[in-house]
């Protein structure tokens, strides 16, 4: 087995730019695993028509679900890309010659806009979702497995499990190439799509904090918002006023509010337990 081998693995419900997603993987010998977790059965057919290997795992953690996938997966090399994701023309074969000396390697990610609202989306995540640390989409050889705590994710993590696997590679201060001429593009997204997703970030902190990854956030601190005004400070300088004052209004709000609601909601079930 070459060195170079790849398994792309593609976790998917109910989204049907699976299709566009897995007809983007235009090199024949890198081989397709599509997760099913909890699919519809549109999904269902396109995985049939398709043709691409399939296993289901119904699982609400999204930790678990790439840590099954990967033990799943039969190549030295993986890979996770969103479904709403798509690689651009001839993107895998950068990836695949860097992965014979890098360990890791994250390729671009641009997020596509067409409208006024999924341009400030897009612009945002150049702040909220960097390219120069290795989140998602990105791929990795097995070999840093014991480099970075004997595992790739965490079942405790439903949410937020991609920030817990960058902060442990940075942490076991393993190289990551950071490709130029491969990129990854991600459907457009609406400010509600983002506001869901800041609002699920925030779910994941909460179960970031309650491991230990990371502290639990101060209450007093959040709502004096001196973080928020200066996040939009900084936002509204880089990349303009529209930008900032979305990040400020909605973005941090919508995180914030997932954080506090899931920590109340398991507050009170601890609280019930205990009566």
């Amino acid at each position: 087995m070459s060195n170079n081998e790849l398994t792309i693995i593609i976790p998917c419900s109910g989204d049907l730019a699976l299709s566009s997603c897995i007809k983007s993987i235009d090199d024949r010998s890198t081989r397709i695993l599509v997760v099913l977790n909890f699919p519809t059965p549109d999904v269902l057919n396109i995985v049939k028509n398709l043709r691409v290997r399939s296993i289901r795992i119904d699982s609400p953690s999204l930790g678990e679900i790439r840590q099954l996938a990967i033990d799943k997966a039969d190549t030295p090399n993986i890979m996770f890309l969103d479904s709403d994701c798509a690689l651009e023309r001839n993107s895998i074969g950068p990836i695949k010659q860097a992965l014979k000396t890098s360990e890791v390697v994250k390729p671009r990610l641009v997020y596509e806009f067409d409208s006024l609202d999924t341009r400030i989306v897009s612009t945002l995540r150049e702040f909220t979702t960097y390219n120069n640390i290795p989140f998602l989409p990105l791929a990795f050889n097995r070999s840093i497995k014991d480099k970075i705590g004997g595992y790739f994710f965490r079942k405790e993590l439903l949410w937020g499990e991609d920030r817990d696997f960058a902060m442990r590679v940075l942490g076991a201060n393993i190289a990551v190439n950071y490709l130029q001429d491969a990129t990854v593009v991600h459907s457009k997204l609406t400010i509600a799509d983002d506001l869901r997703s800041a609002y699920r970030l925030g779910i994941g902190r909460y179960y970031q904090s309650n491991i230990g990854i990371f502290s639990h956030r101060n209450i007093l601190r959040d709502l004096l918002i001196l973080d928020e005004l200066n996040s939009m400070i900084l936002v509204t300088q880089r990349y303009g006023l529209l930008a900032g004052l979305y990040h400020f209004l909605g973005w941090r709000p919508a995180y914030k509010f997932g954080y506090y609601q899931k920590r109340i909601k398991e507050s009170l079930k601890r609280t019930k337990s205990w009566g």
